[in-house]
């Protein structure tokens, strides 16, 4: 386990002695061992269950000898009984910053104290603690500021081993290869006698920052150096290493300043496996949806065949550096992302991500900004559980004692059915910053039994009858029925919620006609564990018609016909549609001309020749059913003819051979014709006016003559000619 204070970049990794949701014999667990874990340490894997769900506060971890600014749970690690906390600005003597780590041990349901470690050669501003992982009976811990002989910010790591009760320090690990500022040590990860330290300023080649990782083997008490990691695309100030994890043969490394695409800053992290003594690289892992400044592989977890990522900054919505963690799994040696997971209730500068620890099926992730209640970044943690490929939330972890700026979360350990979160900001007794962090342990996390003799079937009314029978658990609560269009739910969030209680029947509404609809059925206990589900399907069917239309009316008019009527308050009611027909009512919705189709309440038939019209109106649901016919006639007659305009201008001698013409309005006038006349001969002629003038654009002849007139139209036809003016165009 490993979790780095300094500089906002924390990579955790998993200390585990069991796995989440399965029992494991002690070999089995050797064999896939998770991050940081090494031989089984505590109750045995096959005689421990896992529990997900870490609902309860079992202690709070603070030095015996905490001073001010120790920061105290800047980094945490977890294996069986056994946790270490990293101080990483812990004042040793009179060297500041030199930093320590602390050493707990759990007899029953206490924890205490076990011992204080620091570097025999510790020195001011080594930050000894800022990274820690344990495994069993030994401890590796990041000292990234330690001066290597002349080399300032080199950094190294500790190895500690613990015989009985007493811990002592069995070597100190450095890069063979070391330079200043290389800040190696800044992440840690064990498993076994196996450790993987980060350099996330190394040069590697003529490329700054890049980063780097090293791999140490212990043989008896002898550590040596295995490997040195790169990415095989590592460029300048990617700060490889920034997060180690190491499970078995398989290590991953983030790398969060990666440069992905054109993205800056997006973050990468790389898979390496062992072949015998020979490390190489796997994968990369990025985010399938990842963006500039995400800073992806901020931190990383290993549990077996499955990693988790963090991504602090990630914006999520509109919540700038909310944050999100990622899920990776394996197969053979392919990896792929399966899941991506986000607080429920995630804000803005929660850094959610920022730690991140994985045990198999259960997953913990660390927001340190997240503001509780009215208490800026105090922090939190939350955990998640894996229903064959589904991740869903479990619970929301905060401190009994959180108050503002105490940063919970910061670090985040899993262990068999236990967690620990430090919170670095932590005041204690008043000591400000001097830091904690706390254990949580689980509950209950075996899901009931799947609903059986499931029954689906539609009742004809946009309608579904669902029948089951509950499983027999002792702790069963209630059962979920989820819906989904287009396939089956994946699990009981996949869809929307249309049912919850612990009946053994439901009426389902709201369906359409001939749409497939597909069900989920899950079971869930008293502290909400969910079954793995049953699916089933149905496909829509209305046959019930809507109630028709009452109150129609037809109002014949000149030249067109008003109907208005009253919709039914059928729920599924989608239209109305009203034919015309002569002679006869219509014998249904196809017999005769269309008028108006929609849901509307009224419509207008227009144009209409003078004489009588039978009307037909008919609702119609979404399905497509008629209701029965409403029917009205109405009388319709012509319109008069429109009256006579008179004709203004021009008259008389003009300038212009493109003049407006302009008329009075002539009653009852739809639109309005302009003939213009050289002796007795049209020579421009303009109909279809619907204004009171007209501009002719055709050039007009000069020096002569000219006489124009105007008429009106309507339904009723042509009214009589205007008086014919002469004029004359200059």
């Amino acid at each position: 386990m490993h979790a780095i204070r300094h500089g906002r970049s924390v990579a955790v990794a998993l200390l585990l002695t069991t796995t989440l949701f399965v029992y494991l014999s002690a070999a089995a667990l050797v064999a896939a061992a998770p991050a940081n874990a090494g031989p089984p340490a505590g109750p045995s894997a096959s005689a421990q269950a896992l529990d997900a769900l870490l609902a309860v506060q079992q202690a709070q971890l603070t030095a015996s000898d905490g001073a001010a600014y120790d920061e105290f749970g800047c980094s945490v690690a977890l294996s069986g009984d056994t946790a270490v906390v990293g101080a990483y600005v812990d004042t040793v003597g009179a060297n500041a910053n030199q930093g320590s780590a602390y050493v707990f041990v759990r007899s029953g349901t206490t924890w205490s104290q076990q011992a204080k470690l620091t570097a025999l050669d510790g020195a001011a501003n080594d930050y000894f603690g800022g990274s820690v992982a344990v495994s069993g009976d030994t401890a590796v811990v990041g000292a990234y500021g330690d001066d290597v002989g002349a080399n300032a910010d080199q950094g190294s790591a500790y190895i500690f081993v613990r015989s009985g009760t007493t811990w002592s320090q069995q070597a100190k690990l450095t890069a063979a290869d070391g330079a200043a500022s290389d800040q190696f040590g800044w992440s840690v990860a064990l498993s076994g006698d196996a450790a993987v330290v980060g350099a996330r300023y190394d040069t590697v080649g003529a490329n700054p920052s890049q980063g780097s990782a090293y791999i140490f083997v212990r043989s008896g008490t002898t550590w040596s150096q295995q490997a040195k990691l790169t990415a095989a695309d590592g460029a300048v100030n990617d700060l490889f290493g920034c997060s180690v994890t190491i499970s078995g043969d398989t290590a991953v490394v983030g790398a969060r300043n990666d440069k992905v695409g054109a993205n800056a800053y997006q973050g990468s992290a790389y898979v390496f496996v062992r072949s015998g003594t020979t490390w190489s690289q796997q994968a990369q892992l990025t985010a399938a949806d990842g963006a500039a400044n995400d800073d992806f592989g901020t931190s990383i977890a290993l549990s077996g065949d499955t990693a988790v990522a963090g991504a602090d900054c990630d914006t999520v919505g509109a919540n700038a550096y909310q944050g999100s963690a990622y899920v990776f799994v394996r197969s053979t040696t392919t990896w792929s992302q399966q899941a991506k997971l986000t607080a429920a209730d995630g804000a803005a500068n929660d850094y959610f991500g920022q730690s991140v620890a994985v045990s198999g099926g259960t997953a913990a992730v660390g927001a340190f900004g997240d503001d509780v209640g009215a208490s800026t970044e105090q922090g939190s943690a939350y955990a998640y559980a894996r229903n064959g490929t589904v991740w869903s939330q479990q619970q929301k972890l905060t401190a009994s004692d959180g108050a503002a700026s105490d940063r919970f979360g910061y670090s985040v350990a899993l262990s068999g059915d236990t967690a620990v979160v430090g919170a670095d900001g932590h005041d204690v007794g008043g000591i400000f910053d001097q830091g904690a962090a706390y254990v949580f342990t689980g509950v209950d996390t075996a899901p009931p039994g799947d609903p059986t003799n499931v029954v689906i079937s539609a009742d004809g009314a946009c309608g579904a009858t669902i029948t089951w029978t509950n499983p027999t658990d002792s702790d069963f609560d209630h059962v979920r029925i989820v819906r989904k269009l287009g396939s089956a739910p994946s699990g009981p969030t996949d869809g929307s919620v249309r049912y919850e209680g612990s009946g053994a029947s439901f009426h389902d509404t709201g369906l359409a006609d001939g749409v497939t609809y597909f069900y989920g059925l899950y079971a869930y206990d008293h502290v909400g564990n969910a079954s793995s589900g049953v699916q089933g399907q149905v496909v829509g069917e209305d046959l019930v018609p809507p109630a028709a239309v009452t109150g129609l009316i037809a109002s014949g008019g000149v030249s067109s016909c008003s109907l208005s009527w009253v919709n039914p308050g059928d729920s599924d009611f989608d239209h109305v549609k009203v034919v015309r027909k002569s002679g006869s009512d219509p014998s249904g919705p196809t017999d005769g001309a269309l008028v108006y189709q929609g849901w509307g309440v009224s419509a207008t038939d227009s144009p209409l020749a003078a004489g009588t019209y039978h009307y037909g109106v008919w609702a119609y649901d979404g399905a497509g059913n008629a209701s029965a016919g409403a029917f009205a006639t109405a009388a319709v007659s012509a319109p008069a003819v429109p009256g006579r305009p008179l004709a203004k201008s021009p008259k008389g001698l003009i300038s212009s051979r493109t003049p407006t013409f302009r008329w009075t309005a002539a009653t009852g006038a739809a639109t309005y014709e302009v003939r213009i006349y050289r002796g007795s001969r049209v020579i421009r002629k303009k109909t279809g006016i619907t204004k009171l003038s007209w501009k002719c654009t055709r050039r007009l002849p000069r020096k002569v003559w000219l006489t124009w007139k105007v008429r009106a139209h309507n339904a009723g036809g042509w009214g009589s000619w205007s008086a014919k003016p002469r004029f004359k165009v200059r």
